[in-house]
């Protein structure tokens, strides 16, 4: 098992919303193992996808399913929306729901509490990138 994270930066235009996304290993001498982007036009675009963050599980469902499964996700990083009604990081309750909605519990960071319960470890943090 070891352990990777993924970043995310957006870029927000007048006709589209750019996501781009990175995986490296955890040991930060890894070369990228996998990159992607998605490109959203604004004229055509269900709302609810960017504003839930949804279309970033789906990112994260596509990197789990290209990458070998000796990979462990520790960390989610998100760059900060400018424009938070039009793009947003999904909200950890969401991120959980959607690894177990979706038989992924394997493949990122979590342990088990003294009731047996399912703790996901995995990070998601939002940064906010000036420039």
């Amino acid at each position: 098992m070891e352990m990777f994270r993924v970043r995310f930066i957006n870029q927000i235009t007048d006709e589209t919303i750019r996501i781009g996304y990175t995986a490296i290993l955890e040991n930060n001498l890894s070369p990228v193992i996998y990159e992607g982007r998605q490109v959203f036009y604004r004229d055509h675009l269900q709302p609810n996808l960017l504003k839930t963050g949804e279309a970033a599980l789906e990112a994260l469902d596509n990197i789990f399913q290209a990458i070998p499964e000796k990979y462990v996700l520790k960390q989610v990083a998100f760059e900060a929306s400018h424009n938070a009604g039009i793009l947003q990081a999904p909200k950890k309750r969401l991120f959980n729901d959607y690894i177990m909605e979706h038989g992924l519990l394997e493949r990122v960071k979590y342990h088990r509490d003294d009731e047996d319960n399912i703790i996901i470890d995995t990070n998601l943090i939002t940064e906010l990138r000036i420039g």
